[in-house]
């Protein structure tokens, strides 16, 4: 992203972020990624980023654990699969103070990234 795009991109308030994982944390890929990136941050920021694992790549599973760490008040909400970017859609909508982001995806919006 560019400085501006960054600029029109940013939490607001407290940053709390949550991960949605789709694989295992030792998949070698993706979630392996991720998961180790989430260590990185929690030890470089003295701070507990919440994940899960093993989410299904379908609409509802991965809504369902967005919407679980809305409501326990995180406001990024970062998910690992392609599915993720098309399933963001809709609660970007509703949750414009949310920050959804996927590493694969397509859909992009004022609070949703594909990146």
């Amino acid at each position: 992203m560019t400085g501006a795009a960054q600029a029109d991109f940013a939490a607001v308030g407290n940053a709390k972020p949550a991960i949605i994982l789709f694989g295992l944390t030792n998949d070698g890929g993706w979630s392996l990624s991720i998961d180790e990136a989430r260590v990185t941050l929690e030890n470089e920021l003295d701070l507990r980023i919440p994940e899960v694992a093993e989410i299904p790549e379908s609409a509802t599973a991965i809504r369902t654990a967005a919407e679980l760490f809305i409501e326990r008040g995180s406001k990024i909400i970062l998910g690992s699969a392609f599915g993720s970017s098309d399933t963001f859609k809709e609660p970007s909508e509703e949750y414009p103070d949310i920050l959804f982001i996927t590493p694969a995806g397509t859909i992009n919006g004022p609070n949703l990234k594909s990146v």
